[in-house]
Protein backbone atom coordinates (compact mmCIF):
# COMPACT_ATOMS: atom_id res chain seq x y z
CA UNK A 1 0.00 0.00 0.00
CA UNK A 2 1.03 3.09 -0.90
CA UNK A 3 2.18 5.27 1.77
CA UNK A 4 0.07 7.99 3.79
CA UNK A 5 0.36 10.29 6.92
CA UNK A 6 -3.21 11.07 8.16
CA UNK A 7 -3.39 13.74 11.08
CA UNK A 8 -5.57 12.64 13.69
CA UNK A 9 -7.53 15.87 14.00
CA UNK A 10 -8.03 18.63 11.81
CA UNK A 11 -6.34 21.68 13.24
CA UNK A 12 -6.57 24.89 10.95
CA UNK A 13 -3.38 26.61 12.97
CA UNK A 14 -3.99 30.21 10.43
CA UNK A 15 -7.29 30.13 12.23
CA UNK A 16 -6.15 29.51 16.13
CA UNK A 17 -3.47 31.76 15.31
CA UNK A 18 -6.30 34.62 14.25
CA UNK A 19 -8.21 33.48 17.97
CA UNK A 20 -5.72 33.54 19.68
CA UNK A 21 -4.52 37.31 18.85
CA UNK A 22 -8.34 38.17 19.51
CA UNK A 23 -8.45 36.20 22.92
CA UNK A 24 -5.44 38.90 23.66
CA UNK A 25 -6.37 41.51 22.10
CA UNK A 26 -9.80 41.28 24.16
CA UNK A 27 -7.62 40.72 27.71
CA UNK A 28 -6.03 43.31 26.91
CA UNK A 29 -9.00 45.38 27.14
CA UNK A 30 -10.17 43.90 29.99
CA UNK A 31 -7.20 44.79 31.66
CA UNK A 32 -7.25 48.26 30.74
CA UNK A 33 -10.59 48.07 32.08
CA UNK A 34 -9.61 47.35 35.56
CA UNK A 35 -7.02 49.86 35.67
CA UNK A 36 -9.27 52.58 34.32
CA UNK A 37 -11.63 51.35 36.92
CA UNK A 38 -8.87 51.20 40.13
CA UNK A 39 -6.36 54.22 39.74
CA UNK A 40 -8.15 56.41 37.35
CA UNK A 41 -11.67 56.62 38.47
CA UNK A 42 -12.14 58.49 41.54
CA UNK A 43 -15.92 56.39 42.13
CA UNK A 44 -15.33 53.51 44.13
CA UNK A 45 -18.79 52.14 43.43
CA UNK A 46 -18.99 49.10 41.59
CA UNK A 47 -19.95 49.60 38.14
CA UNK A 48 -20.98 47.63 35.11
CA UNK A 49 -17.03 48.67 34.04
CA UNK A 50 -15.87 46.32 36.26
CA UNK A 51 -18.13 43.15 35.66
CA UNK A 52 -17.64 43.56 32.29
CA UNK A 53 -13.81 43.87 32.75
CA UNK A 54 -13.72 40.74 34.54
CA UNK A 55 -15.54 38.95 32.18
CA UNK A 56 -13.27 39.96 29.22
CA UNK A 57 -10.30 38.79 31.44
CA UNK A 58 -11.83 35.39 32.15
CA UNK A 59 -13.32 35.23 28.59
CA UNK A 60 -9.79 35.77 27.56
CA UNK A 61 -7.96 33.01 29.60
CA UNK A 62 -10.44 30.75 28.73
CA UNK A 63 -10.17 31.05 25.42
CA UNK A 64 -5.59 30.85 25.42
CA UNK A 65 -6.60 27.38 27.28
CA UNK A 66 -8.58 26.38 24.23
CA UNK A 67 -6.85 27.88 21.45
CA UNK A 68 -3.46 25.98 23.17
CA UNK A 69 -5.33 22.59 22.98
CA UNK A 70 -6.11 23.01 19.56
CA UNK A 71 -2.47 23.56 18.80
CA UNK A 72 -1.41 20.37 20.85
CA UNK A 73 -4.04 18.10 18.71
CA UNK A 74 -1.53 19.39 15.69
CA UNK A 75 0.55 16.24 16.84
CA UNK A 76 -1.57 13.44 16.78
CA UNK A 77 -1.12 11.06 13.93
CA UNK A 78 -0.77 8.12 11.81
CA UNK A 79 1.46 7.02 9.34
CA UNK A 80 2.59 4.13 7.54
CA UNK A 81 5.08 3.43 4.65
CA UNK A 82 6.31 -0.01 3.07
CA UNK A 83 8.31 -1.02 6.42
CA UNK A 84 7.09 0.42 9.42
CA UNK A 85 3.77 2.25 10.77
CA UNK A 86 4.04 5.10 13.13
CA UNK A 87 1.49 6.71 15.19
CA UNK A 88 0.82 8.95 18.14
CA UNK A 89 -2.28 8.61 19.54
CA UNK A 90 -3.54 11.59 22.56
CA UNK A 91 -3.39 9.09 25.34
CA UNK A 92 -0.05 8.00 24.09
CA UNK A 93 3.57 9.60 25.85
CA UNK A 94 5.37 8.41 23.09
CA UNK A 95 5.85 7.98 19.26
CA UNK A 96 5.15 4.37 18.20
CA UNK A 97 7.51 2.88 15.56
CA UNK A 98 6.45 -0.62 14.36
CA UNK A 99 8.12 -2.27 11.55
CA UNK A 100 5.93 -4.15 9.15
CA UNK A 101 8.40 -7.50 9.16
CA UNK A 102 7.82 -7.45 12.98
CA UNK A 103 4.31 -7.98 12.95
CA UNK A 104 3.09 -11.59 13.91
CA UNK A 105 -1.29 -10.80 13.43
CA UNK A 106 -3.07 -8.24 13.50
CA UNK A 107 -7.08 -8.55 14.87
CA UNK A 108 -9.63 -6.45 15.30
CA UNK A 109 -12.05 -6.12 18.32
CA UNK A 110 -14.86 -3.78 17.66
CA UNK A 111 -12.60 -0.29 17.16
CA UNK A 112 -9.38 -1.64 18.64
CA UNK A 113 -7.00 -3.25 16.25
CA UNK A 114 -4.81 -5.32 18.57
CA UNK A 115 -1.02 -6.02 16.71
CA UNK A 116 0.81 -8.65 17.87
CA UNK A 117 4.30 -8.73 17.13
CA UNK A 118 6.61 -11.63 16.98
CA UNK A 119 8.46 -11.13 20.40
CA UNK A 120 4.95 -11.73 21.52
CA UNK A 121 4.41 -8.09 22.64
CA UNK A 122 1.25 -6.73 21.55
CA UNK A 123 -0.07 -2.75 20.67
CA UNK A 124 -3.30 -1.75 20.51
CA UNK A 125 -4.52 0.84 17.99
CA UNK A 126 -7.77 3.04 18.71
CA UNK A 127 -9.52 4.02 15.51
CA UNK A 128 -12.19 5.66 17.38
CA UNK A 129 -9.94 8.39 17.65
CA UNK A 130 -10.36 8.98 14.06
CA UNK A 131 -13.19 10.34 12.40
CA UNK A 132 -15.31 8.70 9.41
CA UNK A 133 -13.34 8.92 6.09
CA UNK A 134 -10.16 8.74 8.21
CA UNK A 135 -11.06 5.74 10.09
CA UNK A 136 -12.43 3.72 6.87
CA UNK A 137 -8.62 4.69 5.39
CA UNK A 138 -6.85 3.46 8.57
CA UNK A 139 -8.74 0.44 9.07
CA UNK A 140 -8.70 -1.21 5.15
CA UNK A 141 -5.09 -0.55 5.65
CA UNK A 142 -5.34 -2.66 8.94
CA UNK A 143 -7.28 -4.94 6.79
CA UNK A 144 -5.04 -5.50 4.36
CA UNK A 145 -2.05 -5.71 6.97
CA UNK A 146 -3.81 -8.63 8.44
CA UNK A 147 -4.40 -10.42 5.34
CA UNK A 148 -0.74 -10.07 4.54
CA UNK A 149 0.29 -11.38 7.97
CA UNK A 150 -2.33 -14.36 7.51
CA UNK A 151 -0.88 -15.25 4.31
CA UNK A 152 2.61 -15.08 5.71
CA UNK A 153 1.48 -17.27 8.69
CA UNK A 154 -0.18 -20.41 5.98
Amino acid sequence: MKPAYIPIYNVKTTSLKVLLVIAIILGIFGLAGIVDYLFLNKSWQISDQLFLSIFLILQSASSVFIINQGFRNTKYFVAWNENEINFLLPKSKQMETIPLNEIKSVQFEKHIVKITLKINEVKHFNLNYLFLPKKRQVAEYFKILKSRTELKSH
